[in-house]
């Protein structure tokens, strides 16, 4: 692919993954109805607009608990990126809103990352197989039950990315750069994303344009000559909201009847339209009036940009390619809000982080309007190490029906982390063994809510007799 690596998933390529390691089954699914953007806008141009007019409406479904799910894995000798969690979650929100702009629904997306330290190192851990098979592994309620497209970010890794049957692979040749920019320049973001939202359309099911091109052409269908699409990029775009779709590639993702065979990546997961279903974005909010230092807006169409506080205190509005539109000084801020004037224009604009909008007004106005949505918001680099911010003692607890662990945590400082490695404990009572057991966990003292939460890792109880709980400091177990 040009400009970036993206993996070819050929169809022949995932042949050798056996049925044992993919679980791939046959599903039957529900029936579903086409969509009207489809039935009643078929000759709608590449690119829709961002706000759905009424007769784009998604058709009605079942309610479903459908979504996508980012995942930041950490192999072992790898050091986790301290501000991870919000970058992957503001990849997301850039992603579902260009979705929307595609499409005129989008999908929903979990703003909770979840994150997990694998055993492989980055060379094993960047095998296709065995990624899948840790996520099976680890995140089985998320992937397996709830049927729930995984994004994969893998740190320290290199190579390609890969998407195939509800799953996306992200190696640290995209993941190093999005990190850097969402850090240094979080207002560039939309221009590095293209290879994320491809790999996520082959999650969905898609193949690259020109080999969709020739499936469909054996069932008839031409799609003419092509231009330079999301799944087949032959020219480079400035954002990532200028990459389309294609006519016949909107369709086979919101009509479940519309050339399923050509869906060739889409594995076992449901069809596409179940986790297209939203018709407006959400708000991905990880900071407050007090420490928001940057947010990502739109109209609702095609205006779009973002407003930064630049180190002399200035807020900035420019567009996504980093020019300036306009300068604005803050002259005040509360718990939801910050408040920003422009006195050469004799604009007020109001940042509200409760509402995700921004609201006009002229200066000394007693009311504003807004004028636009809140996309996803950045909290200041000062925020996360808040001295002022301390963790009291906590004590996390796990039991079966004979054991318990417990793992007591003492007091700590903002942004300070206690790992655990992996252990367990049991006793025997007939007729079986009662274990609780957990994986390598890490405790973070939230610089936001001042208490310690688990970052990583997770535990549970079951019938084994294995294991043993270690010499951790933090670790208290007992029996019942």
């Amino acid at each position: 692919m040009k400009n970036f690596q993206l993996t070819v998933l050929a169809i022949l390529g995932f042949a050798s993954l056996n049925a044992q390691n993919l679980s791939l089954q046959p599903i039957t699914e529900p029936q579903e109805l086409q969509s009207s953007l489809f039935m009643n806008n078929a000759s709608s141009s590449y690119a829709a607009d961002e706000t759905p007019t009424g007769h784009q409406l998604h058709s009605p479904i079942a309610a479903t608990s459908l979504r996508v799910k980012g995942l930041y894995i950490v192999p072992v000798g790898q050091v986790e990126k301290p501000r991870a969690k919000e970058a992957i979650a503001a990849i997301l929100a850039i992603m579902q809103s260009h979705y929307l702009k595609m499409l005129g629904v989008t999908f929903e997306f979990d703003p909770e990352v979840s994150v997990l330290r694998s055993n492989y190192s980055v060379t094993d851990a960047v095998d296709w197989n065995n990624n899948y098979n840790f996520i099976k592994t680890n995140l089985g309620q998320e992937f397996l039950n709830n049927r729930n497209i995984v994004v994969s970010v893998l740190e320290g890794t290199a190579g390609d990315a890969g998407g195939w049957g509800g799953v996306l692979k992200m190696t640290g040749t995209f993941w190093n750069n999005c990190y850097d920019i969402f850090i240094n320049r979080p207002h560039m973001l939309s221009t590095e994303l293209a290879g994320w939202s491809h790999e996520l359309g082959h999650a969905f099911g898609l193949m690259h344009s020109l080999d969709t091109k020739n499936c469909l052409a054996k069932l008839n269908i031409d799609m003419g000559t092509l231009p330079s699409l999301l799944m087949q990029q032959t020219d480079k775009f400035r954002t990532l909201y200028e990459y389309p779709l294609a006519k016949e590639e909107k369709k086979m993702l919101l009509d479940s009847t519309y050339s399923v065979s050509c869906l060739a990546f889409r594995g076992d997961r449901p069809a596409p339209l179940r986790y297209l279903r939203l018709t407006s974005g959400q708000a991905s909010q990880s900071a407050n009036g007090r420490n928001v230092e940057m947010i990502e807006f739109h109209n609702g169409a095609e205006g779009r940009g973002t407003l930064a506080r630049d180190a002399s205190g200035k807020w900035l509005e420019r567009d996504l390619l980093g020019t300036t539109r306009f300068s604005f000084n803050e002259v005040g801020r509360d718990d939801w809000s910050v408040y920003l004037q422009d006195p050469g224009r004799n604009v007020a604009l109001q940042i509200d982080l409760y509402t995700s909008k921004v609201m006009y007004g002229t200066i000394g106005a007693s009311t504003k309007s807004p004028i636009y949505n809140i996309l996803w918001s950045k909290k200041s680099a000062g925020s996360i190490n808040n001295p002022s911010c301390a963790c009291a003692a906590q004590t996390f607890r796990s039991v079966s029906d004979h054991t318990w662990v417990e793992f007591r945590l003492p007091g700590g400082s903002s942004g300070q982390t206690i790992n655990i490695p992996a252990g367990a404990h049991n006793k025997y009572v007939f007729p079986k063994c009662n274990r609780v057991w957990w994986d390598n966990l890490s405790f973070t003292c939230n610089t936001s809510t001042c208490k310690w939460e688990k970052t990583a890792g997770r535990w549970d109880a079951d019938a084994l007799c294995t294991g043993s709980a270690g010499n951790s400091p933090y670790v208290f177990v007992g029996e019942k």
